[in-house]
């Protein structure tokens, strides 16, 4: 942790809130330490760099309470403003809450039997959570609890009626969203479980998960956008059901349909994950499916959700615009987008693009004379370089130098092989086996095994499938 406690926690801090943790600072009600209030007043001008020097402590200790400065006090001033602060941001988040703000409420008046004002009470969360955002799975909860304060609600209202209170409960919309929220949990659990087995390569229980995914088939929830969405990414990415894909990328890319952004990555992530686990996703329709989802990734802003814009959803878009000969597109897209990444990785990032770009366009020298420069510590750049470099040397034809290279590029894997996930270490050892028997046989030509070799490729799943294809052929 950089800085004091209250540096951090001040620091989460936008200047508008820092106006009103002022205002909060002032308050009676949760403040009553005068000594604290002017302290804190004092110290948040200096926002957001309240770790002052200790020549400006003694001019702040000073200026606020006229006496001489005093270390010790002057410590536990800045550990009662922290707590404040964190009082604070505790109090804005829950007034922000909405349903969950009225939830409490509804509590506290249900234990006063206050049913009158319950009621009032209750129109207005409902509004609320007819109008609000954030995550669905947690919409679909506050959901059922509404609910349940109507079923609470009916009851109080027609105690000797319970003919009315059984027709509010029996309600098949409550049922439906009832389970609405337990089939949601149940097919985010079913996907995650799917893709670990796949990882491990245990066996996958595809009774259980024909039996979850029947209950949306059978109708047993409401029709809610986001309950489909989530079966259409089940049964895309565990049955393999492309009739799924074209409706799932439908609510994916149309405005407004899923409101929350996170949501709406979720979804576009099992898109991807779907289309990347095609054998032949560079070929025909996937190609220009995985360049669509790449470049609305991108275009659509989502990469907000993170704060900073990685190079790999940089990367990714310009790699398959590349292999689409979309070469224009592939620079506006460097231009326009480079500089939102991380500063430390942005300059060698856009040469490796770069590089990439113009190895494509068959301009192997420039290729060449832009990745040497390149020098990284980030362990996926370094990756993608030495890819690159090989692709280099291969349409260059230093074939010696190739297999000197190859070598040590295998040898690297094998030495950093922890520090990315296997998926990727598997990959690029894929293409060094690849390219290493495609650089054999041009310098000892056979007919026969060249076709093996193409038609294992076209099986696999290699990083550069394409790339390695096209020099075959070349």
């Amino acid at each position: 942790m950089k800085g004091s406690l209250l540096q951090v926690a001040l620091g989460v801090l936008s200047k508008e809130e820092v106006k009103r943790f002022g205002l909060f600072l002032q308050s009676p009600y949760f403040n009553r330490k005068k000594a604290v209030t002017a302290f804190g007043l004092a110290i948040i001008k200096h926002h957001p760099a309240v770790d002052l020097s200790e020549p400006e402590r003694d001019r702040l200790y000073k200026q606020v309470f006229k006496k001489e400065y005093h270390a010790a006090n002057y410590r536990n001033l800045c550990m009662d403003v922290y707590r404040e602060v964190l009082q604070f941001i505790e109090l804005e988040h829950f007034l922000s809450t909405g349903v969950n703000r009225r939830r409490y409420l509804l509590d506290r008046l249900r234990e006063r039997h206050s049913y009158d004002l319950m009621e009032r009470v209750y129109k207005r969360a409902e509004q609320e959570w007819s109008s609000a955002t954030g995550y669905y799975r947690e919409r679909l909860k506050d959901r059922l609890w509404l609910n349940d304060q109507k079923v609470f609600l009916a009851i109080q209202r027609h105690r000797i009626k319970p003919e009315l209170v059984a027709t509010v409960m029996s309600d098949p919309l409550m049922l439906k969203q009832v389970m609405d929220f337990s089939l949601s949990k149940a097919l985010i659990y079913l996907i995650n479980e799917f893709r670990a087995h796949e990882i491990t390569g245990e066996p996958f229980d595809m009774g259980k998960a024909n039996q979850i995914l029947s209950i949306y088939e059978n109708k047993l929830c409401s029709d809610n956008v986001f309950v489909e969405s989530n079966y259409l990414s089940a049964d895309l990415i565990i049955r393999k059901n492309l009739d799924s894909y074209d409706r799932l990328k439908a609510i994916v890319l149309e405005p407004g349909l899923i409101s929350f952004p996170n949501d709406r990555e979720n979804l576009l992530i099992a898109l991807l994950n779907f289309v990347i686990s095609i054998k032949d996703r560079y070929e025909g329709k996937w190609q220009r499916e995985l360049f669509d989802l790449y470049v609305f990734r991108l275009e659509s802003g989502l990469w907000n959700l993170f704060g900073e814009l990685s190079f790999s959803t940089v990367f990714n878009a310009v790699e398959m615009a590349v292999i689409l000969g979309e070469f224009d597109y592939a620079r506006r897209a460097l231009d326009r987008y480079s500089g939102y990444m991380n500063i430390e990785v942005r300059d060698d990032f856009v040469l490796l693009c770069q590089a990439m770009i113009a190895l494509y366009e068959g301009k192997i020298d420039e290729a060449h004379r832009l990745i040497l420069p390149i020098r990284t510590k980030n362990i996926i750049l370094k990756y993608e370089i030495r890819t690159i470099q090989a692709m280099i040397y291969f349409q260059s034809r230093q074939y010696a130098v190739l297999l000197s290279y190859l070598e040590s590029f295998k040898d690297f894997l094998q030495y950093n092989r922890t520090k990315v996930e296997y998926n990727i270490f598997k990959g690029r050892m894929n293409f060094c086996s690849f390219l290493e028997k495609l650089l054999h046989l041009r310098l000892k030509p056979n007919r026969l095994e060249e076709r093996e070799w193409l038609e294992t490729i076209r099986q696999s799943q290699v990083e550069q499938k394409i790339w390695l294809m096209r020099q075959a052929e070349v």
